[in-house]
């Protein structure tokens, strides 16, 4: 039994239409770099998340014909598939998937401003919300659909979901929010962007700019208990980085006498910014070219190098730990365990972390490093990991799903069949591989 929701909204969305299909299956099943996704089928997989029960579950974005459907699926259980209708998508992200899937958020790009949800202050590119719930019989519901995003083109990076309020945050060049001016205007150009929403009812909190003159990006931002933390990419000629702090109830800057600013004469660029287990201090992940300890200088090994740089509730540096290869190195994401007692940093790499673990001779690997977070003034790094193909690997999300494991989700580039395939895999904190690799 397939229960499926349409809308009639597809005439005035001017983009290829595209399916989204959200699979479970138990983690008592070995994940044994079990393959979720293939570009020959036309897919392409976003993302995953792992509940409480075990369940994993990918959200795959698949171009095919005709309408726009998402499918949630359980692998493992009797209940039935369960699909449901969207708007066709432009660009879609899996946002809000912590313990369940949660919310969808996906930026459309309209050809009528007047006629979408018959408002006219906007144009562009903006993004659709997409609320859903599972009920006692296992079938998912789409609550609401619903529109955000200003009178120009609103880009996504991504979103934080926390408290039932889901934390949207990209990049724009609009002036005003919901058709009213932010409290803090456009800066110039392209500035970061929040967008607070309740999700139960699918309703603006509140939004604002986060920005300078030049061309910014909000790249990563965390949630703690009284505050947001917002991480934001700054071109000029060269990339830099600042960290903004802001209310949880209503976005306003919260003051800092010292703030942080991480800039070089190189291309310095950030990935990803979490809390520590105090919710008051946090890291931030960069790749760069340049040593990003206070000294002006090249990486050790001359090349971008992974950088974590760790701070205190004073944005007080506490120094910076590099994962480097005499090759690039590419910072991706930065994932907590749920007991805080390990740090995963997690990105892609041409080189090798330790002598003999690269999976190929050329191309990319995917890895991971283990750090042991019991003193936050002293992080020591346990192990790394490092895996994939003798093709192209790339890391596309990492997942804590206990404190003792954590999942990947990766891709492997098959050059001989044109193809790419998505994998995820189950490693330990300690180090150990729990999966298979692929043959």
């Amino acid at each position: 039994k397939i229960i499926t929701l349409t809308t009639d909204l597809d005439d005035i969305i001017d983009v290829e239409p595209y399916t989204v299909e959200i699979n479970e299956w138990s983690d008592g099943i070995n994940i044994d770099s079990e393959i979720v996704g293939s570009s020959v089928n036309n897919e392409v997989v976003i993302d995953f998340v792992s509940d409480n029960d075990g369940i994993v579950t990918t959200l795959v974005e698949s171009n095919s014909g005709g309408r726009v459907s998402a499918k949630l699926r359980s692998y493992n259980r009797d209940s039935s598939p369960t699909s449901f209708s969207s708007l066709a998508q432009y660009e879609i992200f899996n946002v809000g998937m912590d313990i369940n899937p949660r919310a969808l958020v996906n930026n459309v790009k309209t050809s009528n401003v007047n006629g979408l949800f018959a408002d006219v202050y906007r144009g562009g590119t903006h993004f659709v919300v997409m609320y859903f719930n599972k009920d006692r019989d296992e079938q998912y519901n789409l609550v609401s659909t619903k529109q955000y995003g200003t009178e120009g083109d609103d880009i996504v990076t991504g979103a934080v979901l926390k408290n039932e309020i889901l934390y949207v945050y990209g990049n724009t060049n609009g002036e005003s929010f919901e058709g009213v001016p932010g409290f803090e205007s456009n800066n110039g150009g392209e500035d970061g962007f929040i967008y607070a929403i309740e999700v139960t009812n699918n309703t603006h909190r509140w939004s604002r700019f986060i920005g300078t003159s030049d061309q910014d990006n909000l790249v990563s931002l965390d949630v703690g208990n009284r505050d947001v933390i917002a991480l934001v990419s700054s071109k000029n000629t060269d990339e830099d980085a600042f960290i903004r702090k802001l209310s949880l109830s209503t976005g306003l800057d919260i003051e800092d006498e010292n703030p942080v600013e991480i800039s070089t004469p190189r291309n310095d660029r950030p990935a990803s910014i979490r809390f520590d287990s105090t919710a008051s201090n946090f890291r931030v992940l960069f790749d760069s070219d340049a040593k990003l300890d206070g000294i002006d200088e090249n990486t050790p090994s001359l090349s971008r190098d992974v950088q974590l740089l760790t701070y205190d509730s004073s944005n007080e540096n506490g120094g910076a730990i590099s994962f480097a290869t005499a090759q690039e190195d590419i910072a991706k994401y930065l994932e907590n365990t749920p007991d805080n007692s390990h740090l995963l940093v997690a990105g892609d790499t041409y080189g090798e972390l330790e002598e003999n673990i690269k999976r190929g001779d050329t191309g990319t690997d995917a890895f991971v490093s283990i750090i042991g977070t019991e003193s936050s003034d002293n992080l020591e790094v346990l192990s790394n990991i490092q895996f994939g193909t003798s093709a192209d690997d790339e890391l596309i999300s990492i997942k804590a799903i206990s404190d003792t494991k954590f999942f990947t989700l990766w891709s492997e580039k098959l050059t001989d069949l044109n193809d790419t395939v998505f994998r995820i895999s189950a490693f330990s904190v300690d180090g150990k591989k729990l999966s298979r690799d692929p043959e």
